[in-house]
């Protein structure tokens, strides 16, 4: 099996996108693009330019986040054939500028735990694993940056 790297970004186009993408560009394989303004995504932006990156269109009332990150996953299986590859996706907001390493990291610990969604970012530097609902809002999955 092959492991494939993923990241699917909702946006409206902030000016903060393109530092997002270009964090992400030499962690992933493809980056999916969830554009939800009806402001065209090409006009004066060079990081469109990029082969590993689509973009997807979700236009749709009302404004849904949950729709969006499920719109690029969609895609993403759209890409993959499930019997040669095995996969990693990393759910980002537009404005968030994730460190070198940051893909990796928390892949290889979601792996290694054997787990289905983790994040980093938390408020201490303790590895914390959650096998039934409940603790506080600093225990909660970072909803800026996780990944599946």
């Amino acid at each position: 099996m092959v492991l494939r790297k993923f990241a699917v970004v909702p946006t409206n186009g902030r000016e903060c996108l393109d530092q997002c993408l270009q964090a992400l560009a030499d962690q992933v394989d493809v980056t999916v693009v969830v554009w939800t303004s009806s402001e065209t995504p090409a006009e004066g932006r060079d990081v469109w330019v990029k082969p590993n990156l689509h973009v997807v269109f979700d236009l749709e009332a009302p404004k849904n986040i949950s729709r969006w990150w499920n719109a690029g996953m969609d895609y993403i299986g759209t890409l993959v054939d499930q019997d040669t590859y095995t996969w990693d996706i990393a759910i980002i907001n537009d404005d968030v500028i994730v460190p070198p390493g940051w893909f990796n990291a928390v892949a290889g610990t979601m792996r290694q735990m054997q787990i289905a969604a983790a994040c980093s970012g938390g408020r201490e530097p303790l590895v914390r694993l959650h096998t039934k609902p409940g603790g506080t809002i600093l225990d909660r999955l970072q909803g800026f940056a996780f990944m599946l």
